[in-house]
């Protein structure tokens, strides 16, 4: 009994996805296989001859050959959003100006963050995907925070914070977190485990 316990305590661990993005009725994209199955996802895009998927527990992919479409959700978003230095609605371009400003390590999403200060490789990049993350610090925690552009416009319409918590205090730190976030984003808050 104790034993479990000890296990249990050493396995749970809470990761908090919080999404920032307009208030639209539906909060992901679908994949559309050729079987049927739909799969959503917090962002679809194509790399090489795979479609992938950011889910809040990894990445998925499927060759392309296998998928029949990808529905994006809303291509502009409905209300507008502030996190950190993010706004909703700034170009792909302008993101990246501002991320090399403050010195924001983006990466593609799949690809770890390296180092601590923007690389202007990432802009040959610019063009093929339509997400990107860093890593920071939120609340003294390690957090990723990806950047999600529609795919045709080009245009953020949604943040996405990862924060992994683990141990006994995980609760109390969600529970406030979640408290701090809902009285500044509302509605346009969702959360998942």
């Amino acid at each position: 009994m104790i034993m479990d316990r000890l296990v249990i305590r050493c396995i749970f661990v809470i990761f908090c996805t919080i999404f920032f993005f307009s208030a639209v009725p539906s909060n992901a994209d679908t994949i559309v296989l050729k079987d049927g199955n739909k799969i959503e996802v917090d962002h679809a895009w194509k790399e090489g001859d795979l479609i992938k998927g950011k889910k809040p527990y990894g990445f998925v992919s499927f060759p392309q050959d296998t998928v029949e479409t990808v529905i994006y959700e809303k291509e502009t978003p409905n209300d507008s959003f502030e996190f950190d230095i993010w706004q909703a609605g700034i170009s792909i371009e302008k993101a990246f100006k501002i991320a090399e400003k403050n010195e924001i390590p983006l990466a593609k999403i799949g690809s770890p963050s390296m180092g601590n200060k923007f690389n202007t490789r990432i802009y040959k990049d610019i063009n093929k995907y339509n997400a990107f993350h860093y890593h920071t610090n939120l609340m003294d925690r390690h957090a990723d925070v990806s950047l999600c552009f529609t795919p045709t416009s080009r245009v953020l319409h949604k943040v996405i914070v990862s924060l992994s918590v683990v141990g006994a205090k995980a609760k109390e730190f969600k529970e406030e977190v979640l408290n701090m976030l809902k009285s500044k984003y509302g509605d346009k808050l969702k959360y998942s485990k």
